[in-house]
């Protein structure tokens, strides 16, 4: 089951603590037990919009419908990118992109059915989950999620981890069952493009950023009475730039059976 972006459960503290950071990772070639996606973003023709549906369900279900390669759709419904859809494969490590659906039957149903009726593909990254940081993993994905980019002042990475891990105590702390990924970006992008890590949320439908959160309650119970402000200020000098996407789901173009 492919889980990128799992589902998250009664997320009361989401306007809150979707943070992203970036900061330039050192991968560990060797090692070969963590969770990876890779993530494209598609922008399709509006000519081609039905035809493109059509053919992107039929090659995901053919070629990425289980294991590692298994793909699922989202479309962008929120910031620049509204209307693109993002194709995500995995869970999967760098060693599974070495057999990967390669062969002459993949590449020119890729290229034929899909590629050719898309204004453009882009962004090909390579988002490696944080599992000590992420709280509560697993699930099918949620019917929406809230993705927070962000990139990190120049000097400031080595803040990252005790920042994110701050929020991740306090996560655990909350009522109900929580989930929180954190995901970083693998390749280096250097400062200017940013989207160097990634948080999500999972969300059932926009009502809920209506809700009233609770994670500064939590967080100030967590670390003490006079640690909300340090905390801001803190964020303010590691972080340079975030921004969000909303993702919705597109079971009907996945690979993965949904269930939905």
């Amino acid at each position: 089951m492919n889980t990128l972006f799992i589902r998250h459960k009664k997320l009361r503290m989401k306007k809150l603590i979707t943070l992203l950071v970036m900061v330039i990772p050192m991968v560990v070639w060797a090692q070969a037990d963590y969770s990876m996606y890779q993530t494209i973003y598609l922008k399709p023709d509006l000519k081609n919009l039905k035809t493109l549906g059509e053919n992107l369900a039929a090659h995901n279900k053919k070629f990425h419908s289980e294991g590692p390669h298994s793909a699922v759709v989202w479309q962008v419904v929120s910031g620049p990118k509204s209307g693109g859809m993002v194709w995500a494969m995995g869970p999967c490590t760098f060693s599974d992109l070495d057999n990967r659906p390669a062969g002459d039957d993949h590449q020119s149903d890729w290229r034929d059915n899909v590629l050719s009726l898309l204004k453009d593909a882009s962004n090909v990254e390579y988002w490696r989950q944080i599992d000590d940081l992420s709280v509560g993993a697993g699930g099918p994905p949620s019917p929406m999620i809230r993705v927070r980019y962000s990139s990190v002042v120049r000097g400031q990475g080595y803040r990252v981890r005790g920042l994110f891990k701050k929020m991740s105590d306090a996560i655990k702390a909350m009522e109900g069952d929580q989930t929180w990924g954190v995901y970083v970006n693998e390749l280096q992008q250097g400062y200017e493009n940013g989207r160097h890590w990634a948080t999500t949320s999972g969300f059932d439908s926009w009502s809920e950023f209506d809700e009233d959160g609770t994670f500064r309650e939590t967080f100030v119970k967590v670390h003490g009475e006079n640690s909300w402000v340090p905390f801001l200020n803190e964020i303010r000098e590691v972080f340079s730039n975030t921004w969000d996407e909303m993702w919705r789901l597109r079971p009907d173009l996945s690979g993965v059976d949904l269930g939905n």
